[in-house]
This record gives structure tokens, C-alpha cells and sequence, in this order.
């Protein structure tokens, strides 16, 4: 999947899995990225039975199913991540916020290589840690030790 095939996947969420979709990410984020990186395209259907053949016919010849399960589970993660971090910016606006889903977030971002969108929320989350906490708890060091994995990640050694 690229770009310039203009794909667009969504995460909706009814109001009553909103509640227990957040603290599933706080509590194992990688847990439910790695049930969406389970997706198989030899095993895809299409909707209309007599596409099937087409459809596995493009994936063996055109792309192969390799990269068409590699693309999809890029996007895939990627739609996850942006739920998420909308579930989670929703959840630090809220008074009393410890900002946890926030620091998770960032972890799991930086680990697929998004340090951009990593020290966002990790910066936030230093932001909200400091003042809430102050700057001896250890939520706020873990927030500048992952600061400095970032920048580490990043080829940032100064």
C-alpha cells in the first residue's frame, strides 16, 4: 500500500469500547499491534466471490503476497497508532490525567521508528510529569530516560 493508491483504513470505536480500548493500550500496547500484525493476505476474501480469483491472482503475480502482507501491516500499525494517540491525547486532556497512555505510546513509536512522533509525546509527557510530580519521581525520569533513547535512536549523541 502506498500513498499514491489512496488507501485510507480507520479504527472506529463505539462509545462503550472507547472506555476499555485505552487502558488495553496502557496496560500491553504491543499485545494488540502484534494481533494486527497477525493479517495474512493468502487467507483475504473479497466481499464480491467472483473477485477471488483476480484478487489472488494479483497478489501471487503483481505484488506477492509478501509485500502486500508487509504494506498492510505498515498501514495497519500506523492506523493503530494514530487511534491510539487520539484516544490518548483525549485521555491527558482530561484533569487529573497521569498521561500514561501518552509515555506508552511514545515507547511503542519509537521502537517502529517513528522518533518524530515519539519525542512529541514523550515531551509532553515530561511536560505534564514535571508539574505534576516534580523532577525527582520516577515518572519523570523515565520520561527523560526515554528522551535520551530517542535522541539515541535518533544517531543524537550530545
Amino acid at each position: 500500500l502506498q500513498a499514491k493508491d489512496k488507501v485510507k483504513v480507520s479504527i472506529a470505536l463505539p462509545p462503550d469500547q472507547r472506555a476499555t480500548f485505552l487502558p488495553g493500550v496502557m496496560e500491553n500496547f504491543e499485545a494488540i499491534a502484534d494481533v494486527l500484525m497477525r493479517i495474512d493476505a493468502k487467507k483475504s476474501k473479497a466481499s464480491v466471490l467472483s473477485d477471488n480469483g483476480a484478487l489472488q491472482k494479483a497478489m501471487r503475480c503483481d505484488v506477492g503476497f509478501a509485500a502486500l502482507n508487509a504494506g498492510i501491516r505498515n498501514h495497519l500499525r500506523g492506523c493503530y497508532h494514530d487511534t491510539a494517540r487520539a484516544l490518548a491525547e483525549e485521555e491527558a486532556a482530561k484533569e487529573g490525567s497521569d498521561g500514561l497512555a501518552l509515555f506508552h505510546l511514545a515507547v511503542s513509536l519509537q521502537l517502529h521508528g517513528d522518533h518524530v512522533g515519539a519525542q512529541k509525546l514523550c515531551e509532553r509527557c515530561l511536560e505534564l510529569w514535571r508539574v505534576q510530580y516534580g523532577e525527582e519521581h520516577r515518572s519523570t525520569a523515565a520520561a527523560y530516560f526515554q528522551m535520551g533513547n530517542i535522541h539515541n535512536s535518533k544517531g543524537e549523541h550530545d
